[in-house]
């Protein structure tokens, strides 16, 4: 009786030792989305990638933030402009992870300036959490007012400064900020130099997360003018920042 135990444990040994060594070194490879040191004019980027047989599941990053370990082998990504690396590993059913990881590298220029934006255009925050959006202007020329409405829907997104009838000076801009509300805020800009090329920040909000969703600021209404008070047609992504509070 004892014999037949031993060997029944030195065959069950030898099972698992077969198993475990079946299982071989995991690695994945991206099958679809930009390519390597490209530029795409879309801020929706999807990227799909796959596994060997090893690999039983996947974690990404884009720019250094890492996603959870999960079985997914696509995502899609809304992106600011500028250069952006996306990276991604795999591991096996033991845990083993791939030696090296994967990386793409790649530029969005998804707004054709003279224009307006909101950065970030995506953010995942924290119910309770605060979280900041700047309002950006990209190659504008002549520019020397602006008058800017934007909005939230308070609800899900409030104020988190307590904006006065106030004056501030950032950067060489001369910013007026007023009527901040619990659903909009009015913001004056005056520019001492009325060129502005590349990307610059206009101004800068701070906003408290508050119910669970997905919802926009944005850029609801604005008026911009050179230094004779003439209207410049400047275009502005009244999509605006989106807000997805988990």
């Amino acid at each position: 009786m004892r014999n037949i135990f031993v060997i029944f444990l030195v065959l069950l040994i030898l099972s698992c030792t077969e198993e475990n060594s079946a299982i071989g070194v995991p690695s994945v490879e991206i099958i679809s989305g930009p390519a390597e040191g490209s530029t795409i004019y879309n801020e929706n980027v999807y990227i799909s990638w796959k596994g060997n047989e090893n690999a039983v599941d996947f974690n990404f990053s884009m720019d250094g933030k890492w996603h959870n370990w999960c079985q997914d082998t696509g995502h899609t990504f809304i992106l600011d402009e500028g250069v952006h690396t996306f990276s991604l590993l795999s591991r096996n059913k033991l845990g083993e992870t791939q030696a090296d990881t994967v990386s793409l590298n790649f530029t969005v220029d998804a707004i054709r300036e003279p224009a307006f934006w909101i950065k970030s255009r995506y953010t995942e925050a924290c119910r309770d959490s605060s979280f900041s959006l700047t309002v950006m202007g990209e190659n504008i020329s002549r520019f020397s007012l602006g008058y800017f409405l934007i909005k939230w829907n308070p609800a899900h997104i409030l104020i988190q400064n307590d904006y006065p009838d106030s004056v501030l000076i950032n950067k060489g801009n001369y910013i007026y900020i007023s009527d901040a509300g619990i659903d909009s805020l009015i913001v004056y800009v005056g520019i001492a130099n009325d060129s502005l090329s590349g990307d610059f920040p206009l101004f800068h909000m701070e906003f408290l997360s508050e119910t669970e969703g997905m919802d926009t600021v944005r850029t609801d209404k604005m008026d911009v003018r050179d230094i004779r008070n003439h209207p410049l047609t400047i275009k502005t992504d009244i999509t605006g920042g989106i807000i997805d509070i988990k």
